[in-house]
């Protein structure tokens, strides 16, 4: 019930016409009345005295009989001729500042409604803000609408044009709605200055003036960003403000936890189970380059599972998107093997079995759990993508599955990055050694009809990834830690559709504090709408980089986790922390403003290992790498 009161009385407060006026003569708009309380400028001894607001002298045969104001066509008048929001009599307000100002008669819009189309006599002591919020007035007017909508239909992006045009007849509607509703009148005049009478028939609250002026430029940007190449910082505050939110959550990284052994592995690659269910029992997959998968409790790094024996090497871990407890792994042995993380064994739930002479190097299972690809190196003259039906069968569980068909005719060299659209599962991206990055839609018939963009690198690709607006953009990161970056939209028109490429970041990006020696892998930030890059130093620092049509620059720098190069990351967006997991055999859980129980740092266990074959090795004095052999 108070709250009731305070707000009566806030809304009383805010309808007095007085702070109105008072702001009108702050921003250097007088009454007539105040003008006839001082004398006159010189030169306007020979004009008519002022006239009561609302009122005007007859002109061109336009008053009565008796110089008043006449009636047009029957239609009824205000009384006194006054519209909403009017008052007869006194003029109110107080004495003008010390100034000349300049003295003007105006006649205002007639209101088709009422007929009112009274002029009166005002002083302007600052025309530049007069000016300024006269056009704001007509930017919120029909007129600018008639010409604005199909400017931008015709000129810009009917896409967006349409749109637009949506969001604006929701904001009037719900706006001349709520004046209905709540009923405030207009500020009475006297002691305001009435500037315009062409909406005096309307009540005053909500402001649909306000509420288009700021949808319209707000929904602009949202709906084009993304769509267009603008920059970052173009009209919208909100975008800087999430970018300054990362830096803050980043900065403010702490490890949680550090899942430790004695084993001298590297940590090759790292997945975390996707399923809404069971939010505090996520599963962590690694797969380390002793050839086993070690499954960990995200939240304690308690070691739930370990997969050992693997007859070649493991290049790479997946959970199942609908399943916490489905995990897919890669061998070069030429299969993928699936496994149920709830059950204590060594056995596989599926296999899937590719050609005799596949060696797979690379995997990804689509959003809908129901397809498989895996990218193979090359043998001979002959590289693959080879595709499977993922859905189990529960009678030939132990039947190695056939391949569904395979793709042989876009790469010529290893095949080393197979991603699947985040959201539409039919398209899939796929990065060689060749330095092609290619895009198909697997619904088609056939490999030349599935494969819907190219695109070049100039050099071997260690990572690709989808990103922008309802991920209509690819990029990729090189072994010679080159970055790239398109935009799929551009595919049926005329327009480029490389948005940046960068043959060196180390080149390209200042770290005071550190140098950058390799790039780890990248991740497109929904909330903020922004792509960012993860690299790292050989002594186990880890840089976040922001990714702009103008470049790339440094987010944050995270210090004293790793103490070798870290291979691999995960960044959860739902409690912002971040997997990340190195060559010197340690798993870190970094939460915000986590405190470790443990500051025991791991020493370095970088070790000459089989994974060399398979995988770059950094070197902080050469800038370039060696590339897998």
């Amino acid at each position: 019930m108070a709250l009731l009161q305070r707000l009566a009385r806030l809304a009383a407060y805010l309808q007095d016409p007085q702070k109105v006026a008072d702001f009108q003569r702050l921003c250097g708009v007088e009454t007539p009345a105040v003008r006839a309380a001082s004398p006159p400028p010189a030169g306007e001894s020979g004009e008519p005295g002022p006239l009561a607001n609302g009122s005007c002298p007859a002109m061109d045969g336009g008053g009565d009989g008796d110089g008043g104001p006449r009636a047009r066509g029957g239609e009824k008048r205000h009384p006194s001729g006054l519209g909403n929001g009017a008052v007869p009599g006194g003029a109110g307000g107080e004495a003008p500042p010390q100034g000349k100002p300049t003295w003007w008669r105006r006649q205002p819009r007639r209101n088709s409604l009422t007929g009112e189309d009274a002029c009166q006599e005002i002083a302007i002591r600052n025309s530049v803000l007069y000016y300024l919020f006269s056009l704001g007035t007509e930017l919120g007017n029909e007129l600018f609408y008639i010409l604005f909508f199909p400017f931008c239909i015709w000129n810009l992006d009917a896409w967006v044009g349409r749109r637009l045009i949506i969001v604006w007849v929701w904001v009037m509607y719900l706006g001349q709605c709520t004046k209905d509703v709540i009923r405030w009148p207009r500020p009475a005049s006297p002691p305001v200055v009435k500037l315009e009478v062409f909406y005096n028939s309307e009540y005053s609250m909500p402001s649909t003036h306000a509420m288009s002026g700021t949808a319209i430029p707000l929904a602009l940007v949202l709906l084009s960003y993304g769509r267009w190449q603008i920059p970052t910082n173009f009209g919208c505050s909100l975008l800087t403000a999430a970018m300054d939110k990362i830096e803050e959550q980043f900065a403010n990284l702490r490890i949680a936890k550090r899942a430790l052994t004695e084993d001298p592995t590297y940590l090759l690659d790292i997945d975390v189970s996707k399923s809404v269910q069971a939010e505090s029992n996520h599963l962590v997959a690694v797969s380390c380059s002793n050839k086993s998968i070690r499954v960990y409790n995200r939240e304690t790094l308690h070691l739930l599972r370990e997969y050992s024996g693997h007859p070649g090497l493991l290049n790479g871990v997946r959970f199942a998107h609908t399943s916490d407890n489905t995990l897919f792994s890669a061998c070069s042995d030429g299969t993928i093997k699936c496994w149920d993380t709830r059950l204590a064994t060594q056995e596989t739930v599926q296999l899937f079995s590719g050609y005799p002479s596949n060696v797979f190097i690379s995997f990804d299972i689509n959003c809908s759990d129901l397809i498989v690809c895996a990218g193979t190196e090359k043998v001979e003259e002959d590289t693959f993508m080879v595709f499977w039906d993922a859905r189990s069968n529960t009678n030939y569980a132990c039947t190695a599955k056939e391949p569904l068909g395979t793709y042989s005719e876009t790469h010529n060299d290893d095949i080393t990055k197979i991603c699947f659209h985040p959201l539409k599962p039919n398209l899939v991206a796929s990065g060689s050694t060749d330095g092609l990055v290619n895009v198909f839609d697997i619904n088609k018939e056939n490999e030349d009809d599935a494969l819907l963009a190219t695109c070049n690198s100039d050099s071997s690709v260690s990572f690709i990834g989808w990103c922008g607006k309802d991920y209509k953009q690819v990029y990729c990161m090189t072994h010679t830690e080159g970055f790239c970056w398109w935009d799929l939209s551009q595919i049926d028109t005329e327009e480029p559709m490389t948005i940046l490429q960068i043959l060196d970041v180390r080149e390209v990006v200042c770290i005071e504090t550190s140098n950058l020696h390799y790039l780890i892998g990248g991740l497109y930030h929904e909330k903020a709408d922004k792509l960012f890059i993860v690299g790292g130093t050989a002594m186990g620092n880890i840089h976040l980089m922001n990714c702009g049509i103008d470049g790339l620059s440094l987010v944050g720098t995270l210090h004293g986790g790793h103490s070798a190069t870290v291979r691999s990351f995960y960044w959860n967006m739902t409690d912002d922390s971040l997997l990340t997991g190195g060559e010197d055999a340690q798993l870190l859980l970094w939460k915000p403003g986590a405190v470790e129980r443990s500051l025991v740092k791991k020493t370095s266990m970088k070790i000459a290992s089989s994974v060399q074959q398979r995988v770059r090795v950094h070197s902080n004095s050469q800038k370039q790498d060696t590339v897998k052999l």
